[in-house]
């Protein structure tokens, strides 16, 4: 049996924690399988910044590290069968699930987007967290780091 993926709202996963660094996440879990950087901002009217994600395909897990705030890790997305939230599995859990589960825990208000016809996202602003759904079953996890306000990261 494979480790449980706990997600832990603001927080991190298990024993991960947002704000740490990547040299940190690498000797923690070795080298990513990719590391992939991608423009985080293309208005021409801000500073372009980046953003570096490190993929860890065998977990299927990805950490996504902001050179604004330093390089340090802002968000994870976990797409793996271990997923493990308020105590429970949710990996293929339906809509109406995950609803009953967010109610319990008071997590915010919850806003639905259809990207096509077979598949949504949830998403949970107030507690930085989205679910992806594809044909009614949740496939993909992704949270971050909770704010003090629009700029500032509130580090666990």
């Amino acid at each position: 049996m494979n480790t449980p993926q706990v997600i832990k709202i603001g927080k991190g996963l298990n024993d991960i924690r947002f704000g740490i660094y990547r040299e940190t996440l690498k000797k923690t879990l070795g080298e990513p399988t990719e590391i992939e950087q991608l423009s985080a901002n293309e208005d021409d009217d801000e500073d372009e910044y980046f953003v570096e994600v490190w993929h860890y395909d065998e977990m299927d897990l990805s950490f996504s590290f902001d050179e604004e705030d330093d390089w340090r890790l802002m968000s994870i997305a976990a797409n793996s069968d271990e997923m493990v939230f308020n105590g429970k599995n949710i990996k293929g859990i339906s809509l109406a699930e995950l609803k009953e589960l967010v109610s319990e825990e008071e997590l915010g208000e919850m806003e639905e987007e259809m990207l096509d016809d077979n598949q949504k996202v949830v998403s949970i602003l107030s507690s930085s967290i989205n679910f992806w759904f594809e044909n009614d079953a949740l496939t993909e996890v992704q949270w971050g780091v909770l704010w003090t306000n629009e700029d500032i990261p509130k580090w666990p």
